[in-house]
């Protein structure tokens, strides 16, 4: 069972803006992440957040696109994901 999911926009360590990229953390805290049309990651990161988990696989800080639907993202714009 699926306790949070989203599509994410995120920013490489030299600045350059990262394609979009999904994260989705099931009950026991496996993480899946991954972009678009590509390897999915599986992690297990019980207490991580989004920033947490995208910033493992691809690096840089991840940021929630204020649109987002995602249960528990209620950043405002600008804002990172984790700190």
């Amino acid at each position: 069972m699926r306790t949070s999911n989203g599509i994410y926009f995120g920013v490489a360590p030299d600045g350059a803006v990262l394609e979009s990229f999904y994260a989705d953390r099931d009950q026991s805290g496996w993480w899946t992440v991954c972009r678009p049309n590509t390897t999915q990651y599986r992690l297990f990161l019980p207490g991580a957040d989004y920033g947490e988990a995208a910033k493992s696989v691809f690096g840089g800080t991840a940021f929630i696109p204020p649109d987002s639907a995602a249960p528990d993202s209620n950043l405002p714009e600008g804002r990172e994901a984790s700190p």
